[in-house]
Order: C-alpha cells, then structure tokens, then sequence
C-alpha cells in the first residue's frame, strides 16, 4: 500500500527536478537584476538548492508548482516556472493561469500585467521599432556631414565714397575691409559609402533581434494540456511596478488546485 502511495511522488520528484535542470539554464538566460526570494512558512511548500539555486515546490492534491526564479529584468519580471500533473485527469497549462498581486511599503495592492507569449512578444517588436527608427534618423543625420570639408578664404576689398555739402564742400575718401568666403565640398563618393555601412548596420541589427526574438520565443511557457504524470515548463513575463515592489503574491491555476506563494 506504501509502495503504490509512493511511486506517484517519486515520479513527480523526478519528473520536476529534471525540467528544474533544464531550465536553470533559461534563468541564466534573464541576466542579472532584482531577485525576488520566497516567503516560508506554508506547510504545502518547500525549498531546495538545486545547483546553487534555491527552487520553491508548492505541492497541492492534483499538482506540484516548481518556481525557479523570480527576477527583475530591464522593466519586467521574469518568472521561470514547472508544472507536473500529479493527478488522474488532464489539464491546461498557461500563461494565463498565473496571477500576481503586488505590494508596496504601505502594503497596498496591485494586480500586475502577466503577459501572453504574443503579446510579450508583440511589446518586444515594438520596442526595438522604435529603436531602430532612431537609431536611423540619428545614422541619416550623421551622414549628411559625411565627406564634406570646408575651407574659408579672406579678400581684401576697398571702394571709395564721394560726399558733397554746401556748408562743408566735397570730399573724397577710401573704405577698406575684409570678405569672408565660406566654401564647403561634398564628396558624394564618401557619403554614399557611409550610408551604405548605416543599412548594414541596420541589417545586421535587425539580425540579431530577430535572433534573440526566436530565442526568447523558445523560452516562453507556451500552452499545454497536461496529462497524467506530465511536466512542462517555461517563462512568464509580468510588468514590473518599481512602486509595488516590496512583496508579491503568486497564484497560480492547476487543473483544481491554486498555488500561492508570497516573494519578497
């Protein structure tokens, strides 16, 4: 009877510490920031270093929520995440599964932004449009004085001024000065050489953004439907209050059971 109480356990303990392998791998994805670190005390959850990593594992009757990391990332919070169905029924598994209510110092609440991977997606592309629009009006801008040199000369000129009076007479007398030209010379062959190093540049920027797009794309929790003694994992991305930001609470939907867990 133990034995058969068991094997459900010992399968989800594996199943979860190998997804929590794979993605410490994604957490050293999300570089450095602000990392967010659990709050103890709930019986259904505990703590383990895995790899020098602390895991939380909230254990529930159908489910077991592993949070691998809880990290501020330039604006947002980044949310590494394994599910395991430890029940006899299927369920999804999504993005939209998770809730987090945010406090701050005078422990007032706010419900924060939890993204889907299109739309995080979406916010990303949107971004880097507007990067790189300006960083091609700044390159345009640059180019325009590109090959060009100038070169001032000064000239000595003079003219005489006749004046006549009844009171005084006439007069006759000499004006000197100096003229300043300002020549300025454009070589197009420099210039069209610089703004065709502006679009590679462009080019090869849009490159590596559509690299690392592909790859956050990959890290994202994408939806699943869990069967029976299946694990899935991946990142959530949720905008970041740098004014609710001394505790957090997370919850999260599993078939019939909700995971909370308090971060500070």
């Amino acid at each position: 009877c133990n034995k058969t109480n068991m094997e459900p356990n010992m399968k989800t303990i594996i199943f979860t510490f190998i997804n929590i392998i794979i993605l410490l791998g994604l957490t050293s994805c999300a570089g450095s920031g602000v990392v967010y670190l659990p709050i103890e005390g709930n019986p259904s959850i505990s703590t383990r270093f895995v790899d020098g990593n602390k895991v939380v594992m909230s254990r529930e009757i159908e489910s077991t929520l592993s949070i691998i990391s809880v990290k501020k990332h330039k604006g947002f919070l980044s949310i590494d995440i394994s599910v395991t169905n430890d029940g006899q029924n299927d369920f999804n598994v999504m993005s939209d599964n998770l809730t987090i209510l945010a406090y701050n110092a005078e422990n007032k609440s706010n419900n924060l932004k939890v993204y889907t991977p299109k739309s995080y997606l979406k916010k990303l592309q949107r971004k880097q449009q507007r990067r790189n629009a300006m960083a091609a009006v700044g390159g345009s801008l640059q180019n325009m004085s590109a090959g060009q040199s100038s070169s001032t000369s000064k000239t000595e000129v003079s003219g005489n001024v006749f004046t006549s009076s009844s009171s005084f007479g006439s007069s006759n007398s000499t004006i000197r000065g100096t003229a300043t030209t300002k020549t300025t010379t454009i070589d197009k062959d420099a210039q069209r050489k610089a703004n065709k190093e502006l679009q590679q540049e462009m080019v090869n920027r849009r490159m590596l953004q559509n690299a690392h797009n592909q790859n956050t794309e990959s890290l994202l929790l994408k939806a699943n439907t869990l069967s029976p003694n299946q694990t899935v994992g991946g990142r959530i991305m949720v905008d970041y209050s740098s004014f609710y930001n001394k505790k957090l609470i997370l919850s999260f939907k599993a078939g019939k059971d909700v995971h909370k867990i308090e971060f500070k």
